[in-house]
């Protein structure tokens, strides 16, 4: 049987503000990219909770709650649920990519290509490594729903917009493979967790949790969220005042 691929994705009701273009461009790419080929989107738009709920003044969404939208929608654990931010773009290569990799080893994430330029859908993976700079962050996260199913005690229930969170995933992965994340590995890719560079494009933009002061409360959730894992799984990794490996 052929498993069912769901994209998860929250579609916030923020403020477009002047990086609307580039989410919208991003966006548009998703039909030829991914929906053509019968993945099936789940834009979620309203949540239950968000990160008013821990005291903090935004509207932020929490990660689990727009992963659970997609994992109520599989009708078994081969079927792949992938989570991505509203503004990356995919190369018509990925999807084929993703799934080789997830028929081998159950879940990934991807390094993104940072670039100043727009993405075509034209070039070649090696050409979008060529025009863009190395990002730690991960933007992308996919899995079998069995794998989700497995971890899910351990997938951190983090609030999205802030830091951490991503890094957090990642370092789970890489656990669940026998690897070890640390700060000096970040710009590694490890075959067996993550995809080659070139098939995930992301415009640069300054990011908006990036103006905030490090003590906010969706920030300090996450970043706390992030140690106290990492105290019981993972000690060697080393945090500053403000959450940093």
């Amino acid at each position: 049987m052929t498993p069912t691929i769901f994209h998860a994705v929250e579609m916030h009701h923020w403020p477009p503000g002047p990086d609307a273009g580039r989410r919208k461009r991003a966006q548009e790419s998703w039909q030829e990219t991914l929906y053509s080929h019968r993945v099936v989107p789940v834009h979620v738009r309203e949540h239950k909770r968000t990160a008013r709920e821990i005291g903090d003044d935004r509207d932020l969404p929490f990660f689990k709650d727009v992963l659970s939208a997609a994992m109520e929608k599989v009708t078994n654990g081969e079927d792949i649920v992938f989570w991505s931010n509203d503004d990356l773009v995919f190369h018509p290569d990925f999807l084929e990519a993703m799934k080789r990799h997830i028929a081998i080893w159950d879940v990934c994430t991807s390094h993104r290509c940072e670039s100043d330029q727009r993405f075509s859908l034209e070039a070649t993976p090696d050409e979008w490594v060529a025009q863009s700079r190395l990002h730690i962050g991960r933007d992308f996260f996919a899995a079998k729903a069995s794998w989700w199913h497995q971890h899910w005690g351990h997938i951190p229930d983090a609030v999205i917009g802030c830091p951490f969170y991503d890094l957090h995933l990642c370092a789970i992965i890489r656990r669940s493979k026998g690897f070890l994340l640390t700060r000096q590995n970040l710009e590694v890719v490890v075959p067996c967790c993550e995809l080659p560079r070139g098939f995930i494009g992301h415009e640069s933009h300054q990011s908006a949790w990036s103006k905030l002061p490090a003590h906010t409360p969706a920030h300090r959730h996450n970043a706390d969220l992030f140690r106290n894992w990492a105290a019981e799984w993972l000690p060697s990794l080393g945090f500053d005042a403000n959450g940093q490996i």
